[in-house]
């Protein structure tokens, strides 16, 4: 279960620092704590998820649900493990290269996106990558592509990397390993690395698609402006945000 992937010493409870790889349950178990002692067990959790507040009311009086709308977030840069060194993960691509995150970087950086063929969101997004993939390597920042979906095919990914313009290593992860480690919390979200494989950003693209809404274009670039704010050797603002897109179940 989640819970025991997150439960990383095996005593039963959550952390805080434990939650840090997990942002977005972060924020949804905000007020779990029922006796703040800095820690959740299971039954905190699931009382708090059944709580009236998230919990849709049923009955006469309940009113029609509000259509799912939701944009980006900034997330609090330390909560989401900014500043952490990435091991240098060994991967395969998808035509058989074996390749390190360490030889992948750019001269200046790298851009871990975690992209499939089957969420909605990320279909929106490949033509996006596919500029800001050139856009960024005549700045020597690098980008990887990641898909941490299990049952799509080879074949389909092949596909959807040709009509979308694709040029970077492209990542099967069908165990989770990759975005267990990277700390993916759902597709279609970005991780800036620089020189040295320190997290400098993660979080949403940008925010020209989300759940329930699209605009004809972004109003924030957050990955481009985060790789900007890098070459020019500034911290990210936002350094981190959540992602709209299929949640992650690792």
């Amino acid at each position: 279960s989640r819970f025991k992937q997150l439960d990383t010493n095996g005593d039963g409870k959550l952390s805080g620092e434990e939650l840090k790889a997990a942002p977005q349950v972060m924020n949804r178990l905000k007020g779990a704590d029922r006796n703040s002692d800095g820690f959740l067990t299971l039954d905190e959790i699931l009382k708090h998820l059944a709580s009236p507040a998230l919990t849709p009311k049923i009955g006469s009086e309940s009113q029609p649900a509000a259509p799912i709308r939701e944009a980006p977030k900034v997330l609090a840069p330390n909560s989401a493990g900014i500043g952490r060194m990435m091991p240098d993960i060994r991967l395969k691509s998808l035509h058989g290269e074996e390749l390190t995150l360490r030889n992948l970087l750019g001269k200046n950086g790298l851009v871990i996106s975690f992209i499939n063929t089957s969420c909605p969101i990320c279909k929106k997004y490949g033509q996006t990558l596919a500029r800001l993939e050139e856009t960024l390597s005549v700045k020597g920042v690098a980008m990887m592509i990641v898909n941490p979906t299990a049952n799509e095919k080879a074949e389909d990914m092949k596909a959807f990397v040709k009509s979308q313009g694709l040029k970077s290593p492209y990542i099967h992860d069908p165990d989770g390993s990759v975005a267990k480690m990277i700390g993916a919390a759902s597709t279609a979200e970005g991780f800036l690395l620089d020189r040295q494989r320190t997290l400098v950003y993660r979080g949403a693209i940008d925010d020209q698609y989300g759940l329930g809404y699209s605009h004809d274009a972004p109003r924030r670039a957050y990955l481009l402006d985060a790789a900007t704010a890098l070459l020019m050797d500034r911290t990210a603002d936002p350094a981190a945000t959540t992602a709209p897109g299929c949640n992650l179940d690792l």
